[in-house]
């Protein structure tokens, strides 16, 4: 008996060899495989974005600079430790609430912890607030969060306001509202 099965192994395993090579062959053949081409490539995510860097270096208001609480929450955000940035931010902002870099950076913290909505509330209010060296990243910032909500319309006007203004992120705006209306019309 032990004869009779050990003829036919050989033969099974050839014929799953060549069963299996046919089948490689056959999946990846030129006709199976799609061309590589737009609906092969992923589309770039508009709504994603590098944190802004810290105030190092920019005018910050002496308000700012002394308010302990601000000092120790960009020390959480330099650590990328944005839940406790954001933390300590908003107990800076109960202190000062009109401040426009308190709620710059407490808006972009709330963002890269995904609270999406608080993130455009802060952002919004440090809109409002007025000039402050966070003017042009603000408006950035607001666009790249209405997208991620899908909300074109008030991510455009953003951008508009960016370009319009020609201040340092006038060409990225222009960029990004660019392939945003690709992306819209594709």
């Amino acid at each position: 008996m032990i004869g009779r099965i050990a003829k036919w192994v050989p033969g099974t395993l050839a014929t799953a060899a060549v069963a299996g090579f046919f089948t490689w062959l056959i999946a990846n053949s030129p006709e199976t495989t799609p061309p590589p081409g737009p609906a092969a490539q992923s589309r770039p995510d508009l709504a994603s974005f590098d944190p802004p860097t810290g105030p190092a270096g920019e005018p910050v208001a002496a308000a700012t600079a002394n308010e302990p609480l601000f000092v120790e929450a960009m020390k959480y955000y330099q650590a990328r430790d944005y839940s406790r940035a954001s933390f300590a931010l908003q107990q800076a902002t109960s202190r000062q609430p009109g401040n426009p870099e308190f709620r710059f950076y407490l808006g972009i913290s709330y963002l890269l912890t995904n609270d999406t909505q608080a993130g455009i509330r802060e952002l919004k209010v440090a809109e409002g607030l007025g000039s402050s060296p966070y003017v042009d990243r603000t408006h950035f910032y607001l666009a790249k969060a209405f997208l991620r909500q899908k909300d074109t319309i008030n991510a455009m006007r953003q951008l508009d306001t960016l370009v319009d203004g020609g201040g340092n992120l006038a060409e990225p705006a222009r960029k990004l509202r660019f392939e945003l209306a690709n992306n819209i019309i594709e």
